[in-house]
């Protein structure tokens, strides 16, 4: 005869890697993928520490809501990993880029290097859309203003799901 107490350490046993995974998964943030390198994005999201908070509502709603694989830089680059390595890793494999522009961003010469890489992406044929993403009233770079920007600020779902379908789209 088999114990009672066996079948209640065989669930304990089943469950503690499901528990783990679940609690690994929170600390990172949500399903989006802890390592570059070979992953593949629908979308690079490019920002400035000033606009994290931004940008990672926008990525969060791109996942949760529309089911989109978003490399953000907060969820996307994992300990050990260089960040601007990872960062050009995932330009290089993203489907398609947007960078968020603010007052914040304005001059900054990481956000402008991204700008720049993404921008070579779409004329070399190598990524789908370059999609600029208006958070306030900040002048966009030239490039940036005639590609008909996202602008967070009039309706912030209608927007979102604006770039997503943009995203969902093939290249």
């Amino acid at each position: 005869m088999i114990p009672e107490w066996i079948g209640a350490v065989a669930g304990v046993v089943a469950i503690v890697p499901l528990l783990a995974a679940g609690l690994a998964r929170l600390r990172r943030g949500p399903d989006l993928p802890a390592e570059p390198g070979g992953e593949r994005y629908d979308l690079f999201l490019s920002y400035v520490d000033a606009d994290a908070a931004a940008a990672r509502r926008l990525a969060r709603r791109l996942l949760t809501a529309h089911g989109l694989t978003v490399f953000f830089a907060e969820w996307s680059v994992g300990p050990g990993i260089v960040e601007l390595i990872a960062k050009g890793e995932a330009i290089e494999g993203a489907a398609h880029g947007a960078l968020l522009f603010s007052r914040n961003s304005v001059g900054d010469a990481e956000l402008m290097d991204a700008y720049a890489a993404l921008l070579t992406q779409v004329y070399n044929g190598s990524a789908g859309r370059f999609v600029p993403v208006r958070l306030d009233d900040a002048e966009l770079p030239p490039f940036a203003e005639i590609r008909r920007p996202i602008d967070l600020r009039r309706g912030y779902d209608a927007e979102v799901a604006k770039l997503a379908a943009a995203v969902a789209q093939k290249r």
